[in-house]
């Protein structure tokens, strides 16, 4: 009987031993220490926006497009020729160059790379004055108020007729984000069609 107590306590002992030395088990986080833990997939591939990013800083600023609401950029058209028509809604001559684009150039060009931006140059026009504008006169691509930063950065680029709306500035961003001198008056659609096609590589 002495013999087996004996035997007990050695068992006991062994074992408590034991489990003195193993490690101690690793404490899971709180779930919000683990969720704040980005992903691998969540991740932006290697090189995305690779060439949104390498674009100058004026085509990186944000606008909204006052039809829908919606952000973006010159830089999210990379890849595009984009034509940019900057303008004002009280300019009588703007509204002939827009109505020109509508009726002779953009119904051509359709199935063609190519996007239609026109600018609003009062920075202090309310996106809802500008949209009420494009209902009026029926036009239907992006509209946007430019900001001042943008204004600031497009005279230091072009010049000072970008802000002159009467003499009917227009420029052309390349696919590759170059782009033209400011281009001025309002040409004929054939000769706007021949240009827009010529610096998009067609």
């Amino acid at each position: 009987m002495l013999r087996i107590v004996i035997v007990l306590s050695l068992c006991l002992t062994i074992a408590a031993c034991a489990d003195a030395s193993a490690p101690a088990p690793t404490p899971t986080p709180p779930e919000s220490v683990m969720t704040d833990v980005p992903l691998i997939s969540d991740q932006p591939a290697p090189g995305a926006d690779a060439e949104q990013a390498a674009r100058p800083e004026w085509q990186r600023l944000a606008l909204t497009d006052v039809r829908t609401g919606q952000t973006f950029t010159f830089a999210d058209f990379a890849g595009s020729t984009v034509f940019v028509h900057p303008m004002a809604t009280w300019c009588t001559n703007c509204r002939v160059s827009q109505r020109n684009l509508q009726g002779a150039v953009m119904p051509e060009l359709q199935g063609e790379n190519v996007v239609f931006i026109s600018i609003d140059v009062q920075t202090a026009l309310s996106d809802a004055e500008l949209l009420t504008y494009t209902q009026n006169e029926g036009f239907d691509w992006r509209f946007a108020v430019a900001t001042p930063e943008l204004i600031t950065a497009l005279v230091q680029v072009f010049g000072l007729s970008i802000g002159n709306p009467p003499s009917q500035p227009h420029f052309i961003i390349r696919p590759d984000g170059t782009t033209t001198a400011l281009l001025l008056g309002n040409p004929p659609p054939d000769e706007t069609l021949q240009r827009i096609r010529a610096e998009s590589g067609a």
